[in-house]
């Protein structure tokens, strides 16, 4: 009778235990993100990019639910940019060297909705949807060398096989640097744009594992990893320099996220938490006809390093 009744306490500890409630708990962080950023384009048969690095002060904020069948629960989570740094971006095209130079900043948001299904003590799966949006603001734009050697190369028609009839005068804007269209050329006028803005905005898929040791066992020192894959459903570009045309598509690349960190206990359901969080998305070009020409935003590389402290309360 002891053995039945020593075997019945230890399922009964092991169950509740592999069926742990995680503690519901929000949290708010701030800190830096170093966004590691390009773009890449085929036009007049050259490869036009850019490569640059900017640094901003950002928030993060996170909260977790827990429902009371002790094995799921709901994150909400966001992240945006507080103060901007300017950075200069400069273009370059193989064969011609640098077109243009500018000023630009840059800022972030994104919020996520997760759905979390717990796996033993300290483990969860998560799945849900991001909204992402990548905003720039492009200023002081001068023409460089390159950008010379390009106007003067479409202006004596040496590209126009890249073009058609009706593309010519607008090849010429484009030829005063990528925006910087501030000159009369000798096929057509090119209106002036000191400034140019462009919002990327995208619906994301992600699928992800999450690992916690404070998850059904509070310890006054924990740490948590994280990895998610995404993959976007519906993307779409505003530029101003396109007028009011939409460029936007569905799919179109993929994405992973990892983040990892420490908490500290610094009073009942009071903890610390500092942690490191990456974000790599690639997206394909998307390119719109409209107006009888193609508009076009090229394929980027986005990776975001973000370091954060603050603080997180149980409830």
């Amino acid at each position: 009778m002891k053995k039945i009744n020593v075997i019945g306490l230890l399922l009964t500890v092991l169950t509740s235990m592999s069926h742990a409630t995680p503690e519901s708990f929000g949290s708010i962080d701030l800190g830096f993100e170093m966004i590691s950023y390009d773009e890449k384009i085929f036009i007049f048969g050259e490869e036009l990019g850019q490569e640059l690095e900017v640094i901003n002060f950002i928030q993060h904020t996170m909260s977790y639910t827990a429902f009371d069948n002790k094995k799921y629960g709901f994150y909400l989570e966001s992240s945006s940019t507080l103060f901007e740094e300017i950075e200069t971006e400069i273009w370059n095209m193989s064969g011609y060297g640098h077109l243009q130079k500018n000023q630009l900043t840059m800022s972030t948001v994104d919020v996520k909705l997760l759905g979390a299904y717990s796996v033993g003590n300290h483990s969860q799966l998560l799945a849900g949807i991001s909204f992402f949006s990548l905003n720039f603001t492009r200023s002081d734009l001068s023409r460089e060398a390159g950008g010379d050697l390009l106007h003067s190369a479409i202006v004596s028609g040496a590209l126009d096989s890249y073009l058609t009839e009706d593309q010519i005068n607008e090849a010429d804007c484009e030829a005063d640097g990528i925006g910087d269209f501030d000159g009369l050329g000798e096929k057509g006028f090119c209106p002036s744009i000191s400034t140019i803005t462009e919002n990327k905005n995208s619906v994301e898929f992600i699928l992800g594992y999450l690992y916690d040791m404070n998850l059904g066992a509070p310890r006054e020192l924990s740490w948590y990893a994280q990895a998610d894959l995404t993959l976007p459903i519906w993307q779409r570009t505003i530029n101003t320099a396109f007028g009011g045309t939409t460029l936007s598509r569905f799919g179109g690349g993929w994405g992973a996220n990892a983040r990892t960190g420490f908490r500290w206990s610094i009073a009942e359901k009071i903890k610390i938490n500092v942690g490191v969080m990456a974000n790599y998305k690639w997206k394909s070009q998307i390119s719109v006809d409209a107006d009888f020409r193609t508009l076009s935003v090229p394929e980027i590389n986005y990776l975001n390093i973000q370091v954060v402290g603050g603080l997180v309360w149980y409830l």
